[in-house]
């Protein structure tokens, strides 16, 4: 029987003790982005309301989630990563005028904040840490993601194991 994370079980290690804090990134981009894709009522929680709550553009939460995660058509990840920050820029334009032409004003939590990343205003041009490494947006973006989900995935991949063991 398929599950949401065989792709995930199937690369943990042997000795694996079901912290997902030990996975490799790769594991845990794949675990969020299986997790999104299955369950489509999270979204809300893991983009800005100008990210989801479109009329014109109803596919655009998979399209994002895909450039966020790099799957799909999109070969590399730094094209990905680009084109998830070109996506989310799009939106907020997007969204905004929408509301201003119907005499409505936008705040800046719609456009810039949600449940799994609150405020993320000034990372939309990446951040360099104190050691001098940088993140694109699209990075910090997958790391807030991955950091709200932690706990829900560990707990549904240790459940997917055990109904697959037995």
């Amino acid at each position: 029987m398929k599950t949401i994370f065989d792709e995930v079980i199937a690369s943990l290690p042997i000795d694996w003790d079901g912290s997902i804090v030990d996975l490799t990134d790769k594991a845990k981009d794949k675990a969020v982005f299986a997790w999104l894709t299955a369950h489509p009522s999270w979204i809300e929680e893991c983009l800005p309301e100008c990210a989801y709550n479109t009329k014109d553009y109803p596919e655009i939460e998979e399209l994002l989630i895909d450039h966020l995660y790099g799957y799909k058509d999109i070969p590399f990840l730094n094209q990905a990563d680009h084109g998830f920050g070109s996506l989310m820029k799009e939106m907020r334009i997007r969204y905004s005028a929408s509301h201003a032409a119907q005499g409505e004003s936008v705040e800046p939590e719609q456009l810039y904040s949600c449940e799994a990343y609150r405020d993320f205003q000034n990372d939309t041009d990446g951040h360099l840490n104190a050691n001098g490494d940088f993140f694109s947006f699209a990075e910090l973006y997958r790391e807030h993601l991955y950091l709200y989900l932690e706990s829900r995935l560990e707990s549904e991949i240790l459940a997917e194991m055990g109904r697959t063991i037995h």
